[in-house]
């Protein structure tokens, strides 16, 4: 159940590094004063990536922020001097434990130099761990059955089917409009509607009187 809140308690991590230039840092957004200061002997930087990017250069008032709660704090000493990390960010941080382990292969390319020491805040209490998963809502994985908080399975990787789409009722026929068909008497009044029109008699019309000489 650990493994699967994985992504969950990473918002509980604070992690980032003291680097002795930020010449070559693309993970964090290096500002162009900053950049000019790296190439000055001495220099050195604090920088967070996780959770939110945030850039210093050390001094008597350099600060990153770190969590509100009680942690742990995990270092990596790599090729510079570790004082600032131990000294004044731990205390600041309110960290209650300090570990130290080995400097990963991968980090001094990731940081863009080899002068650095890497640093880790973290939740050590596995009470605390337990609080924050059972917090949350839990599901059933529709492929293995396994308990999972989130989105995708941590033991085969699926992730939750798409939602049937529901049939649509077709949209009624409309009427089809017929046009009035014209009578005859419609046609012989000039297009007047005249009820009492009647159609023409097949009779053939009266012949006029014949009119008289003299008469």
């Amino acid at each position: 159940m650990l493994a699967s809140a994985g992504r969950l308690l990473t918002h509980y991590l604070h992690a980032g590094a003291l680097l002795g230039s930020v010449a070559r840092l693309d993970r964090v957004p290096v500002g162009l004063k900053s950049h000019a200061r790296s190439w000055m002997p001495g220099s050195q930087f604090g920088v967070l990536a996780h959770p939110e990017p945030r850039l210093v250069r050390i001094g008597p008032d350099a600060a990153l922020p770190g969590p509100e709660f009680g942690t742990w704090m995990l270092v990596a000493k790599g090729q510079l001097p570790s004082d600032w990390v131990t000294g004044t960010l731990a205390p600041s941080w309110n960290v209650t434990g300090l570990r130290e382990t080995p400097l990963p292969a991968e980090s001094a390319g990731w940081w863009g130099t080899g002068r650095l020491v890497e640093f880790c805040s973290f939740l050590p209490d596995l009470s605390v761990l337990y609080q924050l998963v059972a917090s949350v809502r839990q599901n059933a994985c529709h492929w293995c059955g396994i308990h999972l908080i989130g989105d995708r399975c941590v033991f085969c990787s699926a992730t939750p089917p798409r939602p049937a789409r529901t049939a649509t009722a077709p949209a009624p026929a409309r009427p089809r409009h017929h046009p009035r068909r014209e009578t005859h008497a419609h046609h012989v009044s000039g297009g007047r509607s005249d009820r009492t029109a009647h159609p023409p008699s097949d009779r053939a019309p009266p012949t006029p009187p014949t009119r008289l000489h003299g008469s």
